[in-house]
């Protein structure tokens, strides 16, 4: 990992923690804050897609695949940012879902990756946490401030995942 891509992920990280500190503060208009950080992060990382598609991805093989990707994230955010005015029980529920969706990949990367003879614990473990709070999610989905502090704890478990990922020494392959 280059120095620019560690500083990425502390700032990253200290950005989720601050948002993460402001949906703990304002617990009353927590589920907006949440839908609106999913949203917008949705909207970026569909936007990033896109426009390394339009750059370099579309001289590539499967290149039109990171457009599709892009286009289905940017849709997605859309879907998302359109969820602030529903009940805070579906709002919670769409919470549950992501994390179970990320828990599970995670856990899925983590066994391919035990196949592989890689260090596949940390990513594994990461996988179970997210689990644990999509099953909590799943016993206080009716009441909206729980629902906050599990994602502002969930942001706040991303943050310290990419400040840990930021200050890993990662191997380098020499090839003679």
């Amino acid at each position: 990992m280059s120095l620019f891509q560690r500083m990425k992920n502390v700032i990253a990280a200290s950005v989720y923690v601050i948002f993460a500190v402001l949906i703990l503060t304002h617990t009353d208009i927590g589920h907006f804050l949440i839908i609106m950080a999913l949203g917008f992060g949705f909207l970026f990382d569909g936007l990033k897609y896109i426009v390394y598609y339009f750059t370099m991805a579309r001289h590539m093989v499967g290149g039109k695949a990171i457009l599709y990707r892009g286009v289905i994230i940017v849709d997605f955010a859309f879907f998302t940012l359109t969820l602030s005015d529903i009940k805070h029980t579906y709002i919670m529920i769409y919470i549950v879902g992501l994390c179970l969706f990320f828990g599970f990949i995670d856990i899925m990367r983590a066994l391919e990756m035990k196949k592989l003879d890689s260090p596949w614990k940390f990513k594994f473990v990461e996988g179970l946490i997210y689990v644990a709070i999509a099953a909590t999610g799943v016993v206080f989905i009716e009441n909206v401030e729980i629902g906050s502090y599990i994602y502002a704890s969930g942001l706040i478990y991303s943050a310290l995942m990419k400040i840990i990922s930021a200050f890993r020494r990662t191997a380098i392959v020499y090839i003679p």
